[in-house]
């Protein structure tokens, strides 16, 4: 059984899937990177403040002054687009990862699950080689056309763990039965276009 198993998991796939979430999730944070730096969210929750909740742990991490946050944001944006093009993968991702975690262990009072989310499939994407098929690095040498298909379910196993602990986080009489707190957001966004 376990070996039948090792073998599924072994076995070459196609590194289409692979390969169009590697692009998404470049592309996905390259975006998310430049609405940061056109927001102003930079100066209103990490320049303005003057005190920073810091998570257990990670107290040590500093808050750079304004000119060191927007360069860090720019550095994490550029390195989204070369994890979206393939190129420098490994260290593009590796500062990615990096980066983004640092922007959110600043201050405890900015998180948001899918930060947390976007960590952990960045580690994965540093972690898993999928700069080496349908990329800049795969054009000058080593490209792959398979990969094993434990690669694919180690991303599918991360989303799924997220996902699900969220639903069953959502499981109670606040959503189920008040629709709480999406009756309040909705609310605050009748207005607009």
């Amino acid at each position: 059984m376990i070996d039948r198993l090792w073998r599924r998991a072994a076995a070459p796939v196609d590194v289409a899937s692979l390969a169009a979430f590697r692009v998404l999730f470049g592309l996905t944070m390259a975006v998310a990177m430049a609405r940061l730096l056109a927001s102003g969210w930079l100066d209103e929750v990490l320049v303005a403040p003057s005190f920073f909740f810091k998570y257990p742990g990670f107290a040590w991490v500093g808050v750079p002054g304004p000119a060191g946050l927007y360069t860090l944001a720019a550095v994490v944006l550029v390195a989204a687009v070369c994890v979206a093009l393939g190129l420098w993968y490994r260290v593009a991702a590796g500062v990615f990862v990096l980066g983004f975690a640092w922007l959110q262990l600043m201050d405890a009072t900015n998180y948001l699950n899918h930060y947390y989310l976007v960590v952990l499939l960045g580690g994965l994407a540093w972690a898993l080689p999928l700069g080496r098929f349908w990329s800049l690095d795969a054009r000058r040498g080593g490209a792959l056309s398979a990969a094993p298909a434990w690669w694919i379910w180690l991303l599918r196993a991360q989303l799924a763990a997220v996902y699900v602990h969220a639903g069953l986080a959502k499981a109670t009489s606040d959503w189920l039965v008040h629709g709480q707190p999406l009756g309040i957001w909705l609310a605050a966004r009748a207005t607009p276009p």
